[in-house]
């Protein structure tokens, strides 16, 4: 309790909820949304150990589940340099220059492609025009500890990173290596190592021109160990994954004439994943004896080919106190895939009904290819800095599919401040927003069977609205920024299951509604004195109300998952040339369901309320060395990490995540 209570002074000190840049306009080379929530600087990120992003992530974002994000339960599009991307691990944090979050209507711009938790627009670094040549280092090597069938153990995480750049007059590049190897957060014994290459060049023959290309590799592996046991059965598991990633993307970008910009990007992507998984479900009271063993190999495979051009043009009036933008943008993605599993299940022992000897063994494959069409049209008017209106319409022609799937996304908003506030010193901004989107699922939903039990009809079930409206504050020469919203989402989520016979795997669309409100701000404390700090906490609440499974046919009854309070906090501490950054995230009173005997899927549940908070991450750094213009360093800064070291749990069906203390090294040459 003790520790709940500290967590909680801790994030109501704050009145920022993530340690960045908010409601900006966002430098991404993409056009997709201009008005993100919330941007991430790369200086903020090149810390963290482990290197990955979605743990990064936690407790910066205002409104994303951090219960789902944590444990990687969720949906997130990923958009990396204005391309779609199914895994986000094969990027580096260190080779990140910001990402920028949005959550609402204009998502629909997305279309099929789209996800009701938000999107994530990256943008990873290039070498800039006329530098020197650079030498980035980030080395981190530390400690994680955690029990293991009540049995303490540790683990050795660690991370090198190497980055080298130069510009010339017309031509820039850079190369990055890095290796990180440790734990993955989701299970506690599970270790796991990733090699990640990349190099990018930039070429401007001319002034109104400039080429571009990037190339990534990524392999991957890793052996989860993970045991658990109640009071009916015990539980091991042994999961083994090798995945290779690699892909390659080419750009053009063309400024002819004032206001007109084009930009073509071609971006080929190849992945392959094998996951080997064995099971042994040992029974004991009941049945006692009796064991379950299982043996599965799931193989993905994918090749793709993506074209985007965006076509934008802009021009002023009345003095440029009035501008016009309009936008059109073309989106080919040609896609083949091909996973295929093999599961086989050996029950042996035991008396009664886990007595019976058998084998089953259980197969499918899916094999298909995709091509997406899709064209967009964008139009948005700024009048006096005062009004600010959007609105498009996404058209997504998938095939085999015949119809074509349509996008239409509305946006206003109206800054009161340049309207009527223009006098009042104190106040920089005060703007009220809203956005409406709609986009189509290219599944038909009518046509999907379940278990092979027939064909579950929902009229209209390819329909999903989004829409939010909220307010944007800004006080004392920007120092404080103060945002809220309410939203509302109807989707729907997908239930998969795969033939016993073999073949494609069948499932069905279940209607799920959310609303939710979320609160995010951000406060610059002391800025013109030695000591500064920035700080802050964001605020969220959703419900959701969704179909519910009986057996397995779909019911029409619904029920509501309230998924309580969550928060997240950021601290900054600044002193001459130390640093202290804090960082944690919390979810309340979270409702979950359980079942009341975990051997049966349709026993009776039980819902409980869960809570949890965690002390996601805190680092003491000290710059050695600052910008200089001579000198072997450019930077020099040395820090000391730690990650989960104070948690609280309540009833909740997750481990103690491992805490870790580690050293890390960041210097420029």
């Amino acid at each position: 309790m003790k520790k709940m209570l500290f967590l909680i002074g801790i994030s109501l000190l704050s009145l920022r909820g993530m340690a960045q840049d908010t409601v900006v306009s966002s430098p991404n080379k993409d056009a997709w949304i201009n008005k993100p929530d919330v941007i991430i600087k790369a200086e903020e990120l090149r810390n963290f150990p482990s290197g990955k992003l979605m743990e990064a992530l936690l407790g910066r974002l205002p409104g994303l589940n951090q219960r789902g994000l944590a444990f990687q339960r969720m949906e997130l599009l990923f958009v990396v340099d204005g391309f779609v991307w199914d895994n986000i691990d094969v990027i580096n944090i260190n080779n990140i220059e910001e990402v920028a979050y949005y959550r609402g209507g204009l998502g629909s711009k997305f279309g099929i492609w789209n996800s009701r938790d938000g999107v994530l627009l990256i943008s990873t670094k290039t070498a800039g025009l006329n530098q020197s040549l650079s030498t980035d280092v980030n080395v981190q090597a530390g400690v994680s500890s955690f029990k293991e069938n009540g049995e303490q153990k540790h683990n050795y995480p660690q991370s090198y990173h190497v980055a080298l750049s130069q510009g010339l007059d017309k031509l820039a590049w850079r190369g990055s290596a890095t290796y990180r190897s440790g734990y993955f957060h989701e299970r506690m014994s599970e270790r796991d190592a990733q090699l990640q290459l990349s190099g990018n060049l930039r070429y401007e023959p001319l002034k109104w021109l400039s080429l571009g290309a990037n190339a990534n590799y990524a392999p991957y592996t890793g052996n989860e160990l993970f045991t658990s046991a109640n009071k009916y059965s015990t539980f091991q598991l042994n999961n083994k994954r090798d995945q290779k990633n690699w892909n390659g993307l080419f750009t053009v970008r063309a400024r002819p004439v004032k206001g007109l910009v084009n930009e073509f990007s071609l971006l080929k992507d190849n992945s392959r994943s094998d996951n080997g998984i064995h099971k042994i479900i040992g029974y004991i009271g009941e049945g006692a004896g009796a064991s379950v063993y299982s043996d599965s190999l799931f193989t993905a495979r994918k090749n793709s080919l993506s074209i985007l051009n965006n076509l934008n043009y802009s021009f002023k009036l009345d003095q440029e106190r009035v501008t016009f933008k309009g936008s059109a943008i073309y989106q080919y993605v040609h896609a083949n895939l091909k996973d295929q599993l093999n599961h086989t299940i050996y029950s042996v022992g035991g008396t009664g009904e886990t007595g019976s000897n058998e084998q089953q063994v259980k197969y499918g494959t899916r094999d298909g290819e995709t091509r997406v069409h899709s064209w967009i049209g964008d139009f948005s008017v700024n009048l006096y800095d005062i009004l600010f209106l959007q609105t498009g319409i996404r058209r997504d022609k998938v095939k085999p599919m015949d119809k074509a799937l349509y996008s239409p996304y509305y946006s206003g908003r109206v800054n009161l401040k340049n309207a009527f506030l223009k006098e009042v010193v104190v106040i920089d901004e005060v703007s009220l927003f809203a956005s409406f989107g709609k986009y189509r699922n290219p599944v038909s939903v009518a046509q999907t069977g379940f278990w092979g039990d027939g064909s579950m009809i929902f009229p209209n079930a390819d329909q999903m609205k989004m829409q939010n409206y909220g307010i944007n504050t800004a006080f004392f020469n920007n120092r404080f920024h103060l945002s809220a919203d309410w939203y509302r989402n109807e989707t729907y989520a997908t239930v998969l299951e795969w033939s016993l016979s073999g073949g494609e795997p069948t499932g069905i669309f279940l209607p799920v509604r959310e609303k939710g409100w979320r609160i995010w701000s951000s406060a610059g404390i002391l800025r013109n004195t030695p000591f500064k700090w920035s700080t802050g906490l964001s605020l969220y609440r959703n419900d959701m109300k969704k179909a519910v499974m009986k057996g397995i046919e779909p019911s029409a009854n619904n029920e509501i998952n309230r998924q309580g309070l969550q928060m997240g906090m950021q601290h900054q501490f600044y002193y001459r040339d130390f640093s202290l950054d804090i960082n944690g995230y919390t979810y309340l009173n979270q409702h979950i369901t359980t079942l009341s005997d975990p051997r049966y899927r349709y026993s009776p549940k039980i819902q409980e309320r869960s809570s949890y908070l965690n002390l996601n991450y805190i680092a003491l750094g000290y710059d050695i060395a600052k910008q200089k213009s001579s000198g072997t360093f450019k930077n020099l800064k040395v820090s000391v990490i730690g990650r989960n070291l104070i948690q609280y749990r309540k009833k909740t069906a997750f481990e103690r995540l491992p805490g870790t203390f580690a050293l890390s090294v960041n210097a420029t040459l």
